[in-house]
């Protein structure tokens, strides 16, 4: 297998159909980002309940929980252009039948849950088809390369798309988001018509369930994959809480509104934009291990710095480090995880991939939210970066020996093992 991307580069945009597919995802992304600042917003305001804000979120996320691993399957089974099409075209459908019964003023509270069910199952069966369709685009010597411009784009997205929500709504309503959220799911199913690729699939007469053994089972000879996931499902456990703790550090530890907190996910946002860009330039070091070690060391050490601060500059500060450190962590992981991979099994491993990220999200949040109550959110964030100090530090010999030799003998031993 080829070796990453070098750094300062941008080969992925050597490809067309990257080209296309970026800035198709720019567009989408926006929408994306837009419609969830748009979504929280509206079912407030329509119910006024905290638990119909939290159900809305879950909903939306629980589908991946069940449905990444059979998704998986599929990614290797059928050609992903085609279901990233479809799934597209029913996120499209979905978001323009919420906006038009905005518009009619015929909006249910039981009608959003629903929509945000579809939106939940559409999003768990394309999220590993997605990932994987990346190699697709530009093939595997510039895919850490353009894993990283991904990363970016959705980094950048989720800084602009909630400022540019906030703005519509306070001066056009919920409504126009959720018809240009729709409208931006064209862009991307343009860019994949506008495609002229190989097909992926494969002809594999196996049952799903065989299928879906087999990757496990590849997955489980692989010490490298299991170590990344590992590492990365402990850092996505304990230190994506921001979700949890960000508001009660806003009010009790800050004492600051909402414009602090405005300026705190902004803070955030930047700084994983700016990780992004390090993971870009530096796709080597990522995929090599030694930036996912110094990166799930400093989110820690940024934790345990917002946990002792009182004062919102110092907290911003503490902030983009953070933002740095989780943006560069998760762009790097994914690039370490696809480099080792086989196409054979790409999809299946992805599919573990977004389960444990979308599975990690609720369990951290109830472990941060129970720490917060028990004892503040200060003593959440040092917990929480205490761990996720010292796990790669127990996790370095370990890595340092399952990957120190990049790429090529990782997947290849499997296979070996495997057959």
């Amino acid at each position: 297998m080829t070796a990453p991307a070098t750094p300062h580069s941008r080969a992925a945009f050597r490809h067309p159909a990257f080209r296309y597919y970026w800035v198709a995802q720019l567009v989408s992304f926006m929408g994306t980002f837009m419609q969830q600042v748009a979504l929280g917003y509206l079912v407030y305001d329509l119910t006024g309940s905290k638990w119909l804000l939290g159900a809305t979120a879950a909903l939306q996320m629980g589908p991946s929980l069940v449905l990444s691993l059979p998704a998986g399957v599929v990614a290797d089974r059928v050609q992903r252009r085609h279901l990233i099409m479809a799934t597209q075209t029913s996120a499209l459908l979905l978001a323009f039948s919420l906006a038009s019964l905005i518009a009619l003023h015929r909006l249910q509270v039981w009608e959003i849950l629903l929509i945000s069910t579809l939106s939940g199952i559409a999003i768990a069966i394309e999220s590993p088809t997605r990932q994987a369709f990346v190699v697709d685009l530009v093939g595997k010597e510039d895919l850490a390369n353009a894993i990283a411009w991904n990363s970016l784009v959705l980094n950048g997205a989720r800084v602009l798309g909630p400022a540019v929500g906030g703005v519509v709504i306070r001066f056009g309503g919920v409504a126009p988001i959720f018809y240009f959220n729709s409208i931006s799911f064209l862009a991307v199913i343009v860019a994949l018509l506008m495609m002229r690729l190989p097909d992926n699939r494969r002809s594999n007469t196996r049952h799903p369930v065989e299928e879906l053994r087999a990757g496990l089972t590849y997955l489980g000879r692989s010490p490298a994959l299991v170590l990344l996931l590992g590492l990365m499902g402990t850092i996505a456990l304990f230190a994506m809480n921001f979700n949890v703790l960000m508001p009660i550090v806003a009010r009790d530890v800050l004492h600051t509104g909402a414009e602090g907190l405005g300026w705190m996910w902004s803070a955030l946002g930047i700084g994983a934009v700016v990780g992004s860009i390090t993971v870009v330039r530096w796709s080597r070091a990522a995929v090599a291990g030694p930036l996912l070690l110094t990166t799930a060391f400093v989110t820690g050490a940024g934790e345990i710095a917002l946990a002792s601060v009182h004062v919102l500059s110092l907290a911003l500060i503490a902030l983009v480090m953070v933002g740095w450190s989780t943006g560069a962590f998760f762009a790097g992981v994914n690039s370490a995880i696809q480099a080792r991979l086989e196409d054979t099994y790409r999809g299946r491993v992805l599919s573990v991939y977004s389960m444990i990220f979308s599975g990690t999200g609720p369990l951290g949040g109830l472990f941060a939210a129970g720490l917060a109550g028990a004892g503040g959110a200060s003593l959440s964030l040092a917990v929480a970066g205490a761990i996720s100090v010292v796990t790669p530090l127990v996790a370095w010999p370990l890595l340092r020996h399952y990957l120190q030799s990049p790429v090529a003998s990782s997947s290849t031993g499997v296979s070996e093992a495997a057959g």
